[in-house]
């Protein structure tokens, strides 16, 4: 059975990249150590490569699944953002409607609303230790 897209994960474009290049590493050090004239190489490296490989394996996995979590942090964040930015939406449209006839109090509450956001996004946001 064929994998199709919705298989698939949006941390998936996230983690591929980083298996590529752990697939890419082991593979060149592969060759390179396989080659003729590097030789001595290979027996200067010969004791390092049983606890590289021992070691390599579990660290890639920590690395993909830290990238996946992370991931999952982001568009979750994103998402709630998003929700935010929905409510406010739809609370400005209902109150231009409910509030028609005092243009003041329409605009300040809209402008109240729009400002919302974004004072939520900076707040969340890490400071600078500057």
């Amino acid at each position: 059975e064929s994998l199709s897209p919705a298989h698939f994960s949006r941390a998936f474009g996230l983690i591929l990249p980083t298996l590529c290049g752990l697939a890419a590493w082991g593979l060149s050090l592969t060759w390179l150590l396989r080659r003729p004239e590097v030789a001595g190489l290979s027996e200067l490296i010969g004791p390092y490569t049983a606890l590289s490989g021992s070691l390599l394996t579990p660290v890639s996995f920590l690395l993909v699944f830290r990238i996946g979590r992370a991931a999952a942090r982001f568009w979750d964040a994103r998402a709630a953002l998003g929700a935010i930015i929905e409510k406010c939406r739809s609370a400005a449209s209902t109150s231009a409607l409910t509030y028609a006839s005092t243009p003041e109090l329409r605009d300040q509450f809209s402008r109240w609303l729009s400002v919302l956001p974004i004072a939520v996004k900076n707040d969340l946001r890490a400071l600078d230790a500057s």
